[in-house]
C-alpha cells in the first residue's frame, strides 16, 4: 500500500503539472507491481479531479483491472459534467462517493455508464448511511462491467488495408470488408451488440494515433509488442504469435564440366600452376 498527496499550493502552473507528473509515475510502479490495484483519489477539488483525470491517462496510471474509487464532494450537476467529460471517469472501471455533510452523513455511491438502454448517463447505485449502512438502490453491482452490452451503439474503428487481415473491396457506401481481423472483430461486435463504424485511415501511424486521442475505440491491427511500444501502451495477453526467421533460396547448381575450374578465380590458378612448377623442379634437381 502507498500513499501520495499532491499540496496545490503554488500558482505557477508548471510546478504543478511537474508534481502530478512525479506522483503519477510513482503511482505507476506501485500499480505494476500486482495485477490487481485498487486506486483511492480523495478531494472535493474539481479542478484537482479534472487534473488526476488527464495526467492518470497521460502517466498511464489505469488499465481496466484497476478500480479507481473517488471520494468527493460536489453538487450532483457538477457531478455528472465530470464524470461524463473525462475519459478516465466514464469510460473506466471508477465509482465516484459522493458525501452529503447533513444532519446524518450521507454518501451517493455513482457510477458514469457509458452505454444503456437510455444512452450515456450517470447512475446511483447504492446510499451509505451510519445507520443502514449500504443499500443497493439498483441491480446493476458496484464495479460493473461497462462493456458486457452496447446496447447497439456504433463503435469507431480504425484500420489499414493489410491482407489477409484487413481487406476491403468497394468504395463509399458500398465498402465490404473482409479478412482475419475484420472477422474476429466482427464476432465481438455481434456477441457485445454493437455495430462496426470504420474512421479513414491514412497509415499505420494515424491507425494508432486516433486511437490514443480517443477519437476511435478499438484498431482491429496485428500489432507486435516491441520496446519501443511498450512505452506507449500496456498490452494484456497476447493472442497471436508472428515468428521471425530468416531464409535463403537453396542454390541449384546444375553438374558441368565447368564446375572443375569456375569456382577458382585467375589468382588461385595462377598460384596452383606457380606451386606445380616449384615442385616438378624440385624433384628434378633431385
Amino acid at each position: 500500500m502507498a500513499v501520495f498527496e499532491v499540496a496545490l499550493d503554488s500558482q505557477d502552473v508548471n510546478v504543478t503539472q511537474m508534481k502530478f507528473s512525479q506522483v503519477i509515475r510513482h503511482a505507476r510502479q506501485v500499480r505494476q507491481l500486482s495485477r490487481c490495484v485498487t486506486v483511492m483519489l480523495v478531494s472535493s477539488d474539481q479542478e484537482f479531479l479534472a487534473a488526476f483525470a488527464e495526467w492518470s491517462l497521460k502517466g498511464r496510471l489505469l488499465v481496466w483491472s484497476t478500480r479507481l474509487l473517488i471520494i468527493t464532494q460536489q453538487p450532483l450537476q457538477e457531478l455528472r459534467t465530470l464524470m461524463s467529460t473525462h475519459w478516465t471517469f466514464s469510460m473506466l472501471n471508477v465509482i465516484l462517493i459522493n458525501l452529503d455533510m447533513g444532519q446524518e452523513l450521507r454518501c451517493g455511491v455513482y457510477t458514469h455508464l457509458p452505454y444503456s438502454p437510455k444512452g450515456a448517463r450517470l447512475v446511483r447505485l447504492a446510499t451509505w448511511t451510519n445507520t443502514q449502512g449500504l443499500v443497493s438502490i439498483t441491480r446493476i453491482p458496484i464495479f460493473p462491467n461497462k462493456f458486457s452490452n452496447f446496447y447497439g451503439s456504433s463503435v469507431n474503428v480504425t484500420a489499414l488495408t493489410y491482407a489477409p487481415h484487413w481487406m476491403t473491396s468497394g468504395s463509399g457506401s458500398n465498402t465490404q470488408y473482409a479478412g482475419m481481423d475484420y472477422l474476429l472483430l466482427k464476432t465481438i461486435a455481434d456477441a457485445l451488440n454493437f455495430t462496426i463504424h470504420v474512421l479513414p485511415s491514412a497509415s499505420w501511424k494515424e491507425v494508432t494515433d486516433q486511437v490514443e486521442a480517443r477519437r476511435s475505440f478499438v484498431a482491429s491491427i496485428v500489432y507486435v509488442v516491441l520496446p519501443s511500444r511498450m512505452e506507449k501502451y500496456d498490452f494484456t495477453q497476447i493472442f497471436d504469435f508472428t515468428p521471425f526467421c530468416f531464409a535463403t533460396s537453396k542454390p541449384e547448381l546444375k553438374p558441368q564440366w565447368q564446375s572443375l575450374y569456375k569456382p577458382f578465380t585467375k589468382d588461385v590458378w595462377g598460384a596452383n600452376l606457380v606451386a606445380i612448377i616449384l615442385v616438378t623442379v624440385a624433384f628434378h634437381m633431385k
